[in-house]
């Protein structure tokens, strides 16, 4: 699976989302394995190749989404700073391409128009999810 269909890197250069997929190291796990738990610092983006990852609230027991393939897990945290606010638990057997926050963030700065698109497409992902919850929340943005 190619970085190249995730959102957050939609219009990168090839070569750019090659030097991405480049730092990848691989994570396997089985269901009800942990990736991380809230207040966790993170550490890492997490692209799901195959199998699911529930996201859970702190203390918690319902779901607050599941993620599967061709989805990121961990984006909020890279973006945002600070730890997890949320549990990452395998639904189900799952594999992982793991791009370290360190490399990825070196990465984007010695290729800027990379990181302009790759903060403008997250900017976009973080502005769609607060207009679909405006009616929730009784707010303007609706």
């Amino acid at each position: 699976m190619s970085l190249a269909n995730v959102p957050l890197f939609r219009g990168a250069d090839p070569a750019d989302v090659a030097a991405i997929e480049a730092l990848a190291e691989h994570k396997d796990l089985l269901s009800g394995d942990r990736l991380f738990s809230p207040g966790e610092t993170p550490g890492a983006l997490y692209l799901i190749l195959s199998g699911s990852i529930v996201l859970r609230a702190k203390d918690k027991e319902v779901a607050v989404t599941t993620l599967g393939s061709g989805q990121l897990v961990g984006e909020g945290a890279f973006f945002g700073g600070g730890a997890h606010p949320y549990s990452a638990t395998a639904a189900e057997i799952t594999r992982l391409a793991v791009f370290p926050n360190d490399k990825v963030t070196r990465v984007l700065a010695e290729r800027p128009k990379l990181a302009l698109i790759v903060y403008r497409n997250a900017a976009h992902t973080f502005a769609e999810i607060l207009r679909r919850m405006a009616p929730m929340l009784d707010h303007p943005y609706a």
